[in-house]
């Protein structure tokens, strides 16, 4: 593997060790190379070890076995490097828009408060959210909730960009409109992103490149480049556009399968009925 990759996971493997019941093996030897400035979407079954992967780079987990590599070093823990986009929102309720996006660069303290606050605010543009900075977050949708998270993550220019299936929690048409505005805020901002997500439709839209994973223990099935013009607005209707969907979904598909089977497996031998 390439060790001049922005991003370099090697034979990683990771194992829950549960106050009752039996370990349980999440990712087995899982090696992945991202390049700088790349767009990466982790995809697979539920429980295959996305977001374990996504969080062993973040460094909020150990990596035990193997190594995750981010920029030839070795991640040892969290670092401004690496900033991460939950599911669910994570804003302080009783902070506006501005103070929500301020906090982080505020706990940096590399600048002064003028500084910080012109810097808030670019970013608030940057996500569409002009004019709402006074707003706290329960004047605002799912869909500007998570686009203040996102302007406080970019906020401190994190290297890296970590996304844990931000739009799980939104609605379809909300959903569709926060893929674009990703798109453009990367092609605006040009981070590296590690993108966890269910949605193979998203995965394929969004990314240049999806790491099919495989059922528990997840390692690495198959790479999908997914090169398209992300401004073509008919894209998604595209022919090669529905193959790729098709090719990834079958992925996926044969996987959630499997993983079923063997939950199926273990529960008869447990004696415990579906």
């Amino acid at each position: 593997m390439n060790g001049s990759s922005h991003i370099l996971i090697d034979r990683v493997s990771h194992q829950y060790r549960p106050a009752r019941g039996r370990p349980v093996l999440a990712l087995d030897a899982v090696s992945l190379a991202v390049r700088d400035r790349e767009f990466v979407a982790l995809l697979g079954p539920s429980g295959c070890g996305k977001s374990t992967l996504l969080y062993l780079i973040g460094g909020f987990l150990p990596v035990e076995q193997g190594q995750v590599l981010v920029e030839d070093r070795p991640v040892a823990g969290p670092g401004p490097d690496r900033g991460i986009v939950f599911q669910h929102f994570a804003l302080f309720p009783w902070k506006t828009v501005l103070q929500n996006v301020l906090y982080g660069l505020e706990k940096q303290g590399t600048l002064g408060r003028e500084a910080r606050r012109r810097r808030a605010l670019e970013f608030i543009e940057l996500v569409g959210l002009g004019g709402f900075e006074d707003s706290y977050p329960s004047q605002l949708s799912g869909g500007m909730k998570q686009r203040a998270a996102i302007a406080r993550t970019l906020a401190i220019d994190p290297h890296i960009l970590l996304m844990d299936e931000p739009f799980g929690a939104l609605d379809a048409q909300t959903r569709s409109l926060m893929q674009s505005e990703l798109l453009r805020i990367w092609q605006a901002s040009r981070k590296t992103v590690i993108f966890v997500t269910h949605d193979v439709q998203e995965a394929v839209f969004l990314a240049e490149r999806i790491a099919v994973m495989s059922a528990r223990p997840g390692h690495i099935k198959e790479i999908v480049e997914t090169q398209f013009d992300k401004e073509d607005p008919g894209l998604m209707r595209s022919p090669r556009f529905v193959e790729t969907v098709d090719h990834v979904w079958g992925l996926v598909r044969a996987e959630a399968v499997l993983a079923e089977r063997a939950g199926a497996t273990a529960r008869a031998a447990t004696g415990h009925g579906a």
